[in-house]
């Protein structure tokens, strides 16, 4: 994986990944992601826009939340500015978001950007995903 140290150089790091199952429980909560900068935006570009951080706990599961969005666009994705690749298994920091714009604009510092949906306490189930096309065996008839 790659990555941007925190002096500003790309980076990578070999980690073994694996495929692993999880549920999603219908329990959640919002993180609102504020705007930490002024940034000028330019509609169909994406810009990295930096925002007060938001911690996540081990395991927690993101998603952005459609329908709450910026005037000048929608965020993606969040993460780190810089700093090693960031485990599900662990506590996460973010401090940028990637921002899809549709509008030209500006972002101002305190602005509401966007908001994600975060699911607590996913369950990781403790067995590998078989690959694509393998099937099991169906379980036994009673």
């Amino acid at each position: 994986m790659r990555y941007m140290s925190k002096k500003g150089v790309e980076k990578s790091v070999r980690a073994p990944i694996e495929t692993y199952e999880y549920l999603l429980s219908n329990r959640g909560r919002w993180e609102v992601l504020i705007a930490d900068e002024e940034k000028e935006v330019r509609a169909g570009l994406c810009h990295l826009v930096k925002i007060k951080p938001i911690e996540l706990h081990p395991e927690e599961i993101v998603l952005p939340c459609p329908t709450n969005r910026h005037v000048l666009g929608s965020v993606i994705s969040v993460g780190r500015s810089a700093g090693r690749v960031q485990r599900v298994e662990e506590r996460r920091k973010f401090d940028v978001a990637i921002f899809a714009a549709v509008r030209d604009g500006t972002i101002y510092a305190g602005d509401n950007i966007g908001v994600l949906n975060v699911f607590p306490q996913a369950t990781l189930i403790s067995r590998v995903v078989p690959p694509p096309g393998f099937r099991s065996p169906p379980p036994p008839y009673r």
